[in-house]
């Protein structure tokens, strides 16, 4: 048989071995990085912005705050691209959950989202690479942003333009601690995962340790989506977008299951844990069904998500200090 000490033991080197190799391969990435890097390649100064009727003249991106937006409005950015372009640059520029059109002069260069959107679609999230030819220098650029949900975004991006080959590890370099703690997470997620499967069969007692690796897992999956770097493994924004809720709803199942496998003890605590469970479920498959049905999109029902998590944390974290104040142990593997 299994031993508690044994698993646990096995558990943590695999924290450690984790740990060390994301630390390892941070440290490798950041010495590729440039210092003078993000200043030399911003296109975030100097631009126009017109929203629906407003128009907000010689603005930054990164520093203007967005009104509320409801959705379907639409934004219109303009500027005067550099002066001078090298050969094989690329614009790069991220959206929420809106549909881009890019023209230079007048002559429509890229766009992405119209017809998903046309088609009550979700368009989701992510970042565009768009090519940008040398004898645009000193031209006019327009991007026309159209949201697909109410208060789809409340600010921009940062804007880059950069040669070609440098978009990709420009981004990496960017996004090295969210790249670096989703890696590690989803790793040692899918690692206690296996391992746990692998003793189930020894030791029942087991779940709670699986319960933990799925929200290692999905907590990982969830930084990997909320910051477009799914975008390295998937091209699709609206799977990433789906994949992202699925993070949401997988984190907080298995906090669920742990606290009902692990913290519920009287009747009533195992009652209400069951209660959550079931009313979370019918949350989620009430969402998924609604979004295929295209009656309703996933981020809209992002309130109700939140409403139900915030209860369940708290009943969890009233329940928990109360064992505590009363010295109860059995927090991991209860007898």
């Amino acid at each position: 048989m299994v031993k508690k000490r044994v698993l646990l033991v096995t558990y943590l080197f695999l924290v450690v071995f984790c740990t060390i190799s994301i630390t390892l391969f941070t440290i490798w990435e950041n010495s590729f990085s440039p210092n003078n890097y993000k200043q030399k390649d911003l296109f975030t100064e100097n631009w126009n912005i017109r929203i629906n009727d407003t128009t907000y003249t010689n603005t930054s991106l990164t520093s203007f705050k967005l009104p509320p937006l409801s959705a379907n409005s639409q934004i219109v950015l303009t500027n005067k691209l550099p002066a001078e372009l090298t050969t094989q640059v690329s614009l790069w520029i991220q959206t929420v959950y809106s549909a881009i059109e890019v023209s230079v002069n007048g002559l429509n260069i890229y766009s992405y989202g119209l017809d998903l959107h046309k088609n009550d679609i979700n368009v989701g999230s992510g970042f565009h690479v768009i090519p940008i030819n040398e004898d645009a220098a000193h031209k006019t650029i327009e991007i026309v942003l159209t949201t697909t949900q109410k208060d789809a975004f409340s600010a921009f991006k940062p804007v880059f333009i950069q040669r070609s080959a440098e978009t990709l590890p420009g981004f990496l370099r960017r996004s090295i601690l969210p790249l670096s703690s989703s890696i590690f997470l989803i790793i040692l997620g899918a690692i206690g995962t296996i391992v746990c499967l692998g003793a189930l069969f020894l030791k029942k007692k087991i779940l709670p340790l699986l319960a933990l690796s799925q929200f290692s897992l999905w907590v990982g999956m969830g930084v990997l989506t909320n910051t477009d770097l799914i975008q390295l493994f998937s091209p699709n924004f609206t799977v990433n977008s789906y994949l992202e809720y699925a993070a949401l709803y997988a984190t907080a199942f298995s906090l669920i299951i742990l606290f009902l496998l692990n913290i519920a003890q009287t009747k009533f605590e195992k009652i209400s844990a069951a209660s959550f469970a079931s009313i979370f479920t019918l949350y989620c498959l009430a969402s998924i069904t609604m979004e295929r049905l295209h009656l309703i999109h996933l981020p809209q029902t992002l309130s109700y998500y939140q409403i139900i998590c915030a209860v369940m944390i708290l009943f969890a974290v009233v329940v928990s200090i109360k064992k505590i104040l009363q010295k109860t142990d059995a927090f991991f593997f209860p007898q």
